[in-house]
């Protein structure tokens, strides 16, 4: 399955494991579902569910920063360019839309600190994100994605976006 390849329905293979992370290659659209949550509740306040918790109750956030896995267990990534026009690696991102086939728009959040990749590298090393020291900046690029393709979503804290 993939973005618009027609089919308007997207019915698991097997159950998910939970309904936030599952078996890579299963087919459950428990991803989607949360980024359609994600988008939901980026302008909304919060309801009571796991992400709330990282979000702190603190009512409305304009981005709430996520980071995915893709079904290859490696972080997702995207290149964008500055108003500056210099370029930069991101693994965070911002849920702008998904649509009925489960494309989702997700909008770059640059990073404060550079991610480098290593030269012979075909994958973002996991160690070279620190969530702890970076600030998130809005970029208005986009980059469309499969949510089918995705095993994994991370709600990070909305308080890392530069406001």
């Amino acid at each position: 399955m993939g973005c618009h390849s027609g089919n308007k329905k997207h019915e698991p293979k097997i159950p998910c494991l939970d309904q936030h992370q599952h078996r890579c290659g299963c087919g459950c659209s428990c991803v989607c579902k949360e980024v359609e949550w994600i988008l939901k509740h980026q302008t909304d306040g919060c309801a009571q569910s796991c992400y709330c918790l990282s979000l702190k109750n603190e009512g409305k956030y304009g981005t709430i920063p996520v980071l995915f896995k893709t079904s290859h267990n490696h972080l997702l990534y995207a290149f964008g360019k500055d108003r500056f026009g210099e370029s930069f690696v991101t693994v965070y991102f911002r849920v702008k839309d998904i649509d009925d086939e489960g494309c989702v728009t997700l909008e770059l959040l640059r990073p404060s600190t550079p991610i480098v990749v290593p030269e012979s590298a075909t994958q973002i090393p996991i160690q070279s994100v620190n969530v702890d020291q970076v600030q998130l900046q809005r970029t208005w690029q986009y980059a469309v994605v499969d949510c089918h393709a995705l095993c994994q979503v991370q709600c990070l804290d909305p308080n890392l976006v530069r406001r």
